[in-house]
């Protein structure tokens, strides 16, 4: 990992950041973000849609971050500072990380959470849409584990997250692929989520017509396929012409 004397929300930070998957992206691309999808995220990226505004749920994690990586720095005994971080080998494949400290060789994931996800956090479990996040700042470190640090005014829980050799080679292979999405201008595949829901009346209406000429459609190319075979039986392998049609021979 090359890290970079770079600080977070900077412009030159916002600016590093463009075409390139970070840590926050990975839960959208592995699809268990309940906040976006990757075509959502294409959008997004490629400047079609606005991005997201931050949420007060945001402000809230940014204005506490620093507090929570005391508190663990207290607890633990390691010292994590804030850094960005870059893979050894994919230039494109970067992390922020709330903490690090390289002489223990961790990193540090910080959230300001709900109560629904620090219940999680308490009970030892990693909520499943960061975990994807973890393991991409692992895939970027190449470090063994990750600390994942609820933080609450009121409350603390600490979970060791392990590396996960197959995860990682699962997700970086779809983050590639999102990646490639970016440089060649091509969506990636449509989910479920990025489909309108339509159970009114008129959409019904015209789906029902739609269905009928279909198969009437597809009743007319049987007809016309039987006719060709017909024509082609009676002109005897010879090349014939008449009435606008043409039968001829080729290999």
């Amino acid at each position: 990992m090359k890290l970079l004397k770079l600080e977070q929300d900077t412009p030159e930070w916002h600016a590093f950041r463009e075409g390139k998957i970070g840590a926050s992206l990975a839960p959208v691309i592995m699809g268990v973000s309940p906040w976006s999808t990757p075509y959502q995220l294409y959008q997004e990226m490629m400047g079609v849609t606005e991005k997201r505004q931050e949420t007060s749920a945001m402000a809230r994690g940014k204005l506490l971050e620093k507090e929570a990586r005391e508190r663990f720095i207290q607890q633990t005994g390691i010292n994590v500072v804030p850094a960005v971080g870059v893979h050894d080998k994919f230039d494109w494949l970067f992390a922020s990380f709330d903490g690090i400290c390289t002489d223990n060789k961790v990193v540090l994931e910080i959230k300001c959470p709900g109560q629904q996800d620090h219940e999680t956090a308490l009970s030892g479990k990693v909520p499943e849409k960061y975990y994807p996040q973890l393991q991409h700042q692992l895939a970027v470190s190449g470090y063994s584990h990750a600390y994942y640090f609820s933080y609450t005014e009121n409350s603390t829980a600490l979970v060791i997250v392990p590396r996960s050799e197959e995860y990682i080679l699962k997700m970086v292979k779809e983050e590639y692929e999102f990646y490639k999405c970016l440089l060649s201008f091509t969506p990636p595949r449509l989910t479920e989520r990025d489909y309108v829901q339509r159970t009114d009346a008129k959409w019904q209406e015209l789906a029902l017509k739609l269905e009928a000429v279909q198969k009437e459609r597809e009743a007319l190319e049987e007809r016309e396929e039987a006719i060709k075979k017909e024509l082609q039986e009676i002109s005897e392998g010879k090349n014939s012409k008449g009435f606008g049609v043409t039968v001829y021979k080729f290999l």
